[in-house]
């Protein structure tokens, strides 16, 4: 049976799936593209656990499997390993209350893996695996402390901020712990420790493209390509799918995550700001893979992304403010998002998570066309406020950042409405009354905001377009609490694992913001590695 990628993505995952399954017993005897093993394959190199994606997921795998007494081999496509895991922040969110209490500085709050837990099920909005969730709070000191085993070292616990209408005020405390001045250190201290053991092989430029099953359907090895080569690798006991989202993969991201699929389109036409901080290599090809073979999906609309300017920043990454306001937010009194309309739709001072998916859903809404238009989402502020976002890094220089079309200035609000084109001046001009009013007051009635509630008093007023930084999507091939890959019916890939950012189930309509992410790479991984290396070799 044949399917080229054409005919795949038109039939789209489930069908492509199961006809990849219905298919396997009239498939002629050769390896790769989900169908059987041919018993006359040469194997380039043989290991218990083959790890495809060699990134922060991957490798606390591998360390894990090593650790079991496992052998292990680690297919990475780029030149070098590390994934997203090594481009993010190292950042771990996390329940560890003395170290909370210690590394936060101020916090003298009280903190339960019970509130944790209702935090992230609610940021879930019932569109998460209620069992993965807990699983994830309740096993998060001890992650955190596998880490630190490890000689990983943090000096600061920062605040996610809340989102109105999902926390409350008992639910949010300082949980993301960072190295501010090693943040890349956490991935390289997993990889540095898996390198030690002889048991591993580690195979950059080497691109996973099919699964290899035998004739009992189990999952036996994987095809991959180098250097113009195809190469088989023999997996005697298991297979970890750890290849991060569809990411940068369009043609998956249209169809599954859309938010994704808009922030590709904004980098790829290298807007002013918009920035690709994940790996651009990262283009679901575990996905792919999974979906040929019949596995089901479990996708996210949310992704990792930051506005350029986004209010709700996870507390001070270590910069110390003259005073320090209730969130620990980055100082952004005197502004707010606006959309097409002149209007506010979001509550500026939510974690960045929200704040992203909001922007977007308020982009793809406005009826302006198609989505690889310019944002038609600005930042408006004063000319007494505009320090606080050129202090940031956004721009030192207004008069050039002006000039050049990056920032937009106007001695009124009507005159600043129409130079960025806004379809009613007016509406501009009440809504920053409306929210002065409310500053006045100390009360956000719209959109509950709370911290940094401070009003505009006059112009110049200036306005920014947004424009996102994409790290990478949410969701991916469907799991069970054990992280075996699942197929269209809800049964078990035999000998097929996923775990990280390519598994689904555990991120919900907006991303929990920084540190859920490695977390999620760490315990996923660590359980892949641990029950892949539990199961007795195929033969």
């Amino acid at each position: 049976m044949s399917m080229d990628r054409r005919s795949f993505l038109k039939l789209g995952a489930a069908g492509a799936g199961a006809a990849m399954v219905a298919g396997l017993s009239g498939c002629s005897q050769s390896a790769g593209a989900g169908q059987k093993n041919n018993p006359d394959i040469e194997w380039e190199a043989e290991a218990d656990v083959v790890v495809v994606g060699g990134g922060g997921t991957g490798y606390a795998a591998a360390l894990e499997a090593l650790r079991a007494g496992s052998t292990v081999i680690v297919l990475e496509k780029s030149p070098a390993a590390g994934g997203n895991t090594r481009l993010s922040a190292g950042m771990i969110l996390s329940f560890y209350p003395e170290l909370q209490k210690e590394l936060s500085g101020w916090w003298e709050g009280a903190d339960s893996v019970e509130k944790y837990t209702e935090e992230m099920l609610s940021w879930g909005c019932g569109l998460v695996d209620e069992d993965k969730i807990r699983e994830l709070c309740e096993t998060s000191t001890e992650e955190l402390q596998w880490m630190l085993d490890m000689g990983r070292t943090y000096d600061s616990c920062d605040i996610i901020p809340p989102v109105h209408g999902f926390d409350t005020e008992d639910t949010w405390a300082p949980r993301s712990f960072h190295n501010v001045k090693e943040s890349t250190g956490h991935f390289d201290i997993i990889h540095e420790k898996a390198m030690e053991f002889e048991g591993i092989k580690e195979e950059v430029n080497t691109e996973a493209t099919h699964l290899v099953l035998n004739g009992s359907g189990e999952v036996i090895g994987v095809e991959a390509e180098k250097k113009g080569r195809t190469l088989y690798y023999k997996a005697k006991k298991g297979v970890l799918i750890a290849t991060a989202g569809p990411d940068f993969g369009k043609d998956l991201t249209r169809t599954y995550n859309r938010q994704m699929y808009w922030g590709t389109l904004m980098c790829e036409q290298e807007l002013d700001r918009s920035k690709a901080r994940g790996s651009v290599l990262n283009t679901g090809d575990g996905i792919r893979m999974g979906l040929e073979i019949g596995a089901d999906v479990e996708m996210s609309q949310s992704c990792v992304m930051s506005d350029c300017w986004s209010f709700g920043q996870v507390s001070t990454y270590g910069i110390e403010y003259p005073e320090p306001n209730m969130y620990r937010n980055p100082p952004r009194g005197g502004a707010i998002y606006v959309n097409q309309k002149g209007n506010r739709f979001v509550q500026e001072d939510a974690q960045w998570g929200f704040l992203c998916s909001e922007i977007y859903h308020e982009i793809e809404r406005s009826g302006t066309g198609a989505l690889e238009k310019e944002p038609n989402v600005f930042v408006v502020t004063d000319h007494e406020h505009l320090p606080n976002f050129t202090n940031m890094g956004i721009g030192i220089d207004p008069d050039k950042e002006v000039s050049e079309g990056t920032l937009f200035r106007a001695d009124s609000l009507e005159e600043l409405a129409e130079l960025i084109g806004l379809e009613s001046p007016r509406a501009l001009k009440e809504t920053v009354e409306r929210y002065n009013r409310f500053c006045e007051a100390g009360e956000d009635l719209d959109f509950h905001r709370v911290d940094n509630l401070e009003g505009m008093t006059g112009g110049p007023y200036y306005a920014m377009r947004t424009r996102p930084i994409v790290m990478g999507a949410a969701g991916g091939l469907a799991i069970n609490i054990e992280t075996q890959v699942l197929d269209t019916a809800g049964n078990t890939i035999p000998r097929l694992y996923a775990g990280g950012m390519a598994s689904g189930g555990w991120i919900g309509p907006f991303y929990n913001a920084c540190g859920w992410a490695v977390l999620g790479t760490v315990h996923w991984g660590r359980k892949a590695g641990r029950n892949i290396s539990a199961l007795e070799p195929w033969e």
